[in-house]
């Protein structure tokens, strides 16, 4: 009886360590063990169900010595690409690489490659320059329904990222400038923004000693509103049917436009082949609604007089007059403007007068920064996760500069 006991336990142990080293589990012997004693597996199907699974495990085993040895071989796979990603995305190149496409390149799954950059180490900000740039782009929607912009600041002198942050709300960013030291911010001379009044407030309290300038952009889409909620007011004295309706809705771009952007602008009919001259039919147009001529030459007089970068004392006395001007105006959107040129009226001057660097400083970098996020974000589906979105945009700014040059050169005529 004691030998059957010893043997019996011989027996149980050689199984256990048999399942094992083959790699399975509690589960899979108690499954086992239920359809043994209910069916009956011959001992043919169970040397068949062996091998295959010794099939699976070497299989499996071999993945692993290829790709899990050591994650310091497989992070440079997963990062590098993802640089490389932005620098065709900015130079508008052929690839775009997503995750997906990484994992798929070096034979690993995608939950694997995510898993590895977002353990990658965190990408630190950048220090602040002479000047910043800070801006918001939309992300997406959290758990409550609200709209989510994070905020990101830009060093326009490099042309790289600073630092990208999840919010653009007046305590999160009040917060964060805080735990930045006094010394650091002092450096900036020059803060660029447009006309949200969290910034003029962030500036004010943390960069004190800085320039608040109001981006020129953002300054003529003053114009360009009022003329849009002017025409859609004429719009409205006609019927839908009417020519007058369908024309100001069908061109409503021109208006956009200015003179020497119109005169370059040709469109020919394909059924009659008339040309059609832009500068005309605007000049046409503007004559008949005297109120859309008003809000249309105000804002290429206050454009062409504005971008001459002549001095502050200058600069004042231009701003004040045009701002007395539109008050006297009986069009209601231009007393508008008039309204909203008042209450910027100091970081409007800074943008017009003249500075450091000779030109005009704007938020452009900050735009196209926004819009290249945009399509990183469109060719990844969007992002679940904030950080590894910001993780991917920080660790292409050491490219940017090389890119945005490219695209200048592009931009220039050639000789």
């Amino acid at each position: 009886m004691k030998n059957f006991r010893s043997l019996t336990k011989r027996i149980v142990f050689l199984l256990f360590s048999f399942i094992f080293l083959s790699g399975a589990n509690f589960n899979t012997l108690a499954q086992s063990s239920k359809q043994v004693g209910t069916t009956g597996i011959s001992m043919q199907e169970q040397q068949i169900d062996h091998k295959r699974r010794d099939d699976f495990h070497r299989r499996d085993n071999h993945k692993k010595d290829d790709y899990r040895r050591n994650d310091k071989k497989i992070k440079p796979i997963v990062i590098y690409p993802m640089a490389e990603d932005h620098f065709n995305i900015f130079l508008s190149k052929i690839k775009k690489v997503s995750f997906k496409d990484v994992a798929e390149e070096h034979n690993i799954s995608v939950t694997q490659c995510i898993r590895i950059f977002d353990e990658s180490n965190k990408i630190e900000r950048l220090p602040f320059t002479r000047a910043i740039c800070v801006d918001e782009f939309f992300f997406g929607y959290d758990h409550k329904g609200d709209a989510q912009y994070p905020f990101i600041i830009v060093d326009p002198d490099s042309a790289k990222i600073i630092d990208i942050l999840p919010y653009r709300t007046k305590p999160y960013l009040e917060s964060y400038f805080r735990c930045i030291p006094k010394e650091e911010r002092t450096v900036v001379n020059f803060f660029v923004s447009d006309m949200n009044e969290t910034y003029r407030t962030i500036k004010k309290k943390f960069f004190s000693q800085a320039l608040h300038i109001v981006d020129h952009f953002h300054i003529i889409k003053i114009f360009n509103e009022k003329l849009k909620y002017q025409r859609l007011e004429i719009m409205k004295s006609y019927e839908k049917d009417s020519y007058e309706y369908k024309f100001l809705k069908k061109y409503h771009k021109m208006f956009y436009k200015n003179t020497a952007e119109l005169k370059q602008m040709r469109k020919i009919d394909e059924k009659t082949g008339e040309i059609f001259d832009w500068e005309l039919e605007l000049k046409y147009v503007l004559r008949h609604y005297p109120q859309l001529q008003e809000i249309y030459f105000a804002r290429e007089d206050f454009t062409y007089s504005m971008m001459k970068l002549e001095d502050r004392y200058k600069t004042f006395n231009k701003m004040d007059f045009y701002i007395q001007k539109f008050e006297k105006s009986t069009n209601k959107y231009v007393r508008e403007i008039a309204s909203t040129f008042k209450n910027w009226r100091f970081e409007i001057v800074n943008a017009y007068s003249k500075n450091d660097y000779h030109f005009c400083l704007t938020n452009a970098i900050a735009e196209n920064m926004n819009g290249e996020v945009k399509k990183l974000i469109n060719i990844s589906y969007g992002y679940n996760k904030f950080e590894r979105l910001r993780k991917r945009i920080l660790q292409s700014r050491s490219l940017i500069k090389l890119i945005l040059q490219s695209s200048m050169m592009k931009r220039e005529p050639s000789t």
